[in-house]
C-alpha cells in the first residue's frame, strides 16, 4: 500500500499533526511519501511543492472562511494552482500512490481526479458555515479547473464531496459536521492519552500569534514570574530561564503529562491534544476561520475560555487562568469532552480506513 500526503504547509504546529500521521502509517507498515513545501520527515520519502505567496493586494481580507483563507495565503491563485497541478503530477509519476490524503491543499485532490486516484481530504466544520466570502477567491481555482475541463466550483465544500472520504476530528458536541456531508469523524487527531495524577505546571505555545515574541513575553513574565508553578513557554527563539519561566525552542508533548492547563493560539492539533491530556484550555485567537471556531467552540462546551488577540493583555491572561482553575466546571467539561473524543477513535483509526478503502473494495 502507498499513501502521498499532500500538505499546504509544515509550520511548527502543523508539522506536529503530520508527524502524528506519518508516524501512524510508517509504524503500520505503510510506505508513505510527503508532498509538502518542507521536508524535514527523513522517515518517508519527501517531494517538494510549490511556496504559496500572499497576494500583494488583499486589503481587509478577515479570512472567516476556508476560501479567503487560502487566498489570502496564495494556495488558490490561478499561477499557485497550476504549479501544483503540475508539482503533483511529478510527484504521482515518481511514486505512484495508491491514495492521496489532502490537508488543505485543493490542487491535490484536482490532481486525484485527472489521474483517476482515490483521495481523502481533511475537513474542519468551519469550512461549512454559510458565510460570505468575495467571488475572486476562486477565480484562479476555477480558471484552472477549466483548462482541465473539470467543473467549476461555488465553494470548496461543494469541491471536497468529490473525495473519496472527507475525515474530520473531534467529538460531535465539538464538531457538528451535517449529515448530508457524510464526513467520517475521528476523536483524536493524536494518539489517546492516560491523563496522570493532577500536576501544577501551564504550558504555552504561541503558534501564530501575531504578537512579537518580546512583547508576549513581556506579558507572560509579568503576569506569571514568581508564582509557585512552573510555567513553560515553547517555540521560542532562545532558549532559557527566567525565575520560574521555562522557555523551550521547540515543542516536546510530553510537557502536558505534568500541566495542569494549555495556552495556545486556537490551531485544531492543540485544540485536541488539550483534550487527549484532559487539560483546560485558554485560546488567544484571531478572528481566522479555523482558529476562531476551535475558540468558540471551547467556551461554549466549557472546556476553556479564549481571548482574542486585540484583547490580550497581562491581567486578561492572568484573570482567564485563574477562571479556568477556580471553577470546577472547566475540569469536569474537559473530562467529559475526552471521554466523547475517545470513543471516537484516534488518529490510528486512520490504518483501518486505509484497508477498508483499498483492500476490502
Amino acid at each position: 500500500m502507498k499513501i502521498l500526503i499532500a500538505a499546504s504547509d509544515s509550520n511548527t504546529v502543523s508539522s506536529l499533526f503530520l508527524e502524528e500521521i506519518l508516524h501512524t502509517l510508517t509504524d503500520a507498515g505503510i510506505d508513505t511519501a510527503l508532498s509538502a513545501p518542507d521536508g524535514g520527515f527523513t522517515e518517508v520519502s519527501y517531494y517538494p511543492s510549490p511556496v504559496p505567496r500572499s497576494p500583494l493586494f488583499n486589503f481587509h481580507a478577515d479570512n472567516r472562511t476556508c476560501e479567503e483563507y487560502l487566498y489570502s495565503r496564495g494556495c488558490l491563485s490561478e499561477k499557485y494552482i497550476q504549479k501544483d497541478i503540475e508539482a503533483m503530477q511529478d510527484t504521482i509519476n515518481a511514486f505512484h500512490p495508491e491514495l492521496i490524503i489532502a490537508i488543505n491543499r485543493p490542487a491535490a485532490l484536482l490532481s486525484a481526479q485527472l489521474n483517476e486516484l482515490p483521495c481523502w481530504v481533511i475537513v474542519h466544520p468551519a469550512m461549512y458555515r454559510d458565510f460570505y466570502f468575495p467571488a475572486h477567491c476562486l477565480h484562479g481555482f476555477n480558471a484552472v479547473c477549466s483548462r482541465c475541463r473539470l467543473e467549476q466550483q461555488l465553494k470548496l465544500s461543494s469541491f471536497y464531496r468529490t473525495a473519496r472520504r472527507r475525515i474530520g476530528f473531534g467529538p460531535l458536541s465539538f464538531s457538528p459536521f451535517l449529515t448530508e456531508e457524510s464526513v467520517t469523524r475521528l476523536g483524536l487527531m493524536c494518539e489517546a492519552s492516560h491523563p496522570s495524577a493532577a500536576h501544577d505546571a501551564l504550558v504555552i505555545v504561541p503558534g501564530q500569534l501575531h504578537l512579537s515574541e518580546d512583547r508576549f513575553s513581556h506579558m507572560v513574565e509579568e503576569a506569571f514570574n514568581g508564582a509557585s508553578y512552573p510555567v513553560h513557554v515553547c517555540n521560542a527563539d532562545e532558549s532559557g530561564i527566567v525565575g520560574n519561566i521555562h522557555y523551550h525552542t521547540g515543542f516536546d508533548p510530553k510537557l502536558l503529562t505534568k500541566a495542569s492547563a494549555l495556552i495556545h493560539d486556537g490551531s485544531s492539533y492543540m485544540t485536541s491534544l488539550a483534550f487527549a491530556h484532559n487539560l483546560p484550555q485558554i485560546i488567544l485567537s484571531d478572528h481566522t476561520c479555523f482558529r476562531s471556531f476551535n475558540a468558540i467552540a471551547v467556551q461554549r462546551t466549557r472546556t476553556g475560555v479564549f481571548l482574542y488577540e486585540e484583547d490580550l493583555s497581562i491581567a486578561s491572561l492572568y484573570e482567564a487562568y485563574r477562571t479556568i482553575l477556580s471553577d470546577d466546571i472547566y475540569t469536569t467539561s474537559t473530562d467529559a469532552m475526552r471521554r466523547e473524543a475517545e470513543r471516537r477513535g484516534s488518529i490510528k483509526e486512520i490504518v483501518d480506513l486505509l484497508y477498508i478503502d483499498l483492500i476490502n473494495q
